[in-house]
């Protein structure tokens, strides 16, 4: 996913990686991957057992809301 900080990593490149956003349908349930500087838990609309994984903030956390799952995998070099 590209990040509110990749735009100067991905110029010079000759082909389009993911943008902002994917949403995967798994098992009658929503997997939404997103960086989270745009869309995250505020703006994107999630039923029942949806997932979304972000990584915006850089620190890792793995939680259930209201039936609805939230990941971020942090940062391997970032806090």
């Amino acid at each position: 996913m590209k990040g509110n900080n990749d735009g100067y990593l991905f110029s010079e490149l000759d082909f389009n990686v993911i943008d902002d956003y994917l949403n995967i349908k798994l098992d009658n349930n929503n997997v939404f991957i997103t960086h989270g500087h745009r869309y995250n838990r505020s703006n994107i609309k999630m039923s029942e057992n949806d997932i979304l994984i972000q990584g915006h903030t850089h620190m890792s956390c793995m939680y259930k809301e209201n039936n609805k799952y939230f990941l971020n995998p942090g940062s391997i070099s970032l806090p």
